[in-house]
């Protein structure tokens, strides 16, 4: 199974920028969840519901994150275009160690705006405001929105709002300093935030731009 972080114009999508209509990952597994209230995190402020729907609006902004940069990259499509590039979820080498979804800041938590790359079928951007960044954004090819440290960000969550994932990259930790995860295998546990770093050099006090990966083989959130 391959799942793009957004997919765009599929005819039958619940949402629209103008001509432009997409279905972010959460609306894509809908139908196999069958509840838009499995994406409220317990832990968050509640989200209140838009669109008159519980699905279309916990879809659109969940509690819940899904790891775009490696399993649905977003690139250079090398003809001035970028396209996001859905990953098997049986390729990478270590699915029981690479995560897949994380705790997510919510709506409560910051804008409530949509955030992205661009708003096009063209471009084919993953809606920022449904997943969550790692923490290497900065020594990876593909595009990302930040890297995790102090002065990050995660799209969607005020500044300073660190317990809900301001500074890493969107990953809520309320809990314990903690984060609901999924792993690639189907797995779930509850994941300190200093687990989620490891491989890197982050901590708290980490500046955002200094974060780097330090051992590999540590790593949780590629698919090497």
């Amino acid at each position: 199974m391959c799942v793009k972080g957004t997919s765009w114009n599929t005819g039958s999508d619940p949402l629209c920028f103008g001509s432009e209509c997409f279905s972010p990952w959460g609306y894509l597994v809908n139908p196999y969840v069958k509840s838009g209230d499995m994406l409220q995190d317990p832990a968050g402020p509640a989200t209140q519901t838009i669109f008159n729907s519980r699905v279309i609006t916990l879809t659109n902004f969940p509690g819940y994150g899904f790891n775009y940069v490696w399993l649905s990259p977003f690139e250079g499509d090398g003809a001035g275009g970028t396209h996001q590039r859905a990953i098997s979820m049986t390729s990478p080498a270590l699915p029981a160690e690479t995560v897949m979804i994380a705790n997510r800041g919510s709506k409560g938590d910051g804008d409530g705006s949509w955030w992205a790359f661009g708003f096009t079928g063209k471009i084919d951007s993953p809606i920022l405001s449904t997943t969550v960044e790692v923490p290497d954004c900065y020594s990876i090819p593909q595009y990302c929105a930040d890297n995790w440290g102090k002065d990050g960000w995660g799209a969607g969550v005020l500044p300073g709002n660190t317990l809900a994932g301001a500074g890493t990259g969107g990953v809520a930790h309320r809990v314990a300093d903690a984060s609901a995860v999924v792993w690639l295998d189907g797995h779930a546990t509850k994941s300190k935030i200093g687990k989620l770093a490891a491989g890197t050099n982050y901590s708290p006090t980490l500046d955002h731009g200094s974060l780097v990966v330090t051992d590999p083989t540590k790593y949780l959130w590629d698919t090497n």
